[in-house]
């Protein structure tokens, strides 16, 4: 008997499956080691001279270990940004070996 209405139609949902690779522990190793870095002195208006107060560490293969690198960047502000920013590029590497 035809009630009017389109019949309904069972439709299939096809099965998902998600296959999770866990990497091989020396598969971390197999990495870009190519790295840049790019800073630029902020804006001051009246002072055309203002010193760039960012720096950055780059320490690749820290602690004598393949794949572990140190990447980071001190951004400088106020008075002595310029100092408080190097000394951390100076201090941090070393402490962080300790």
């Amino acid at each position: 008997m035809d009630s009017g209405r389109p019949s309904e139609k069972k439709i299939e949902k096809p099965e998902t499956h998600v296959e999770i690779n866990q990497p091989k522990i020396n598969d971390r190793f197999n990495a870009i080691t190519k790295f840049a870095f790019a800073t630029s002195c902020g804006y001051q208006p009246g002072n055309p001279y203002k010193v760039n107060q960012d720096s950055y560490i780059l320490v690749p293969n820290m602690l004598n270990t393949a794949g572990f690198h140190l990447f980071a960047v001190n951004d400088g502000h106020g008075l002595f940004g310029h100092k408080a920013s190097q000394d951390i590029r100076a201090e941090l590497p070393e402490r962080l070996e300790e």
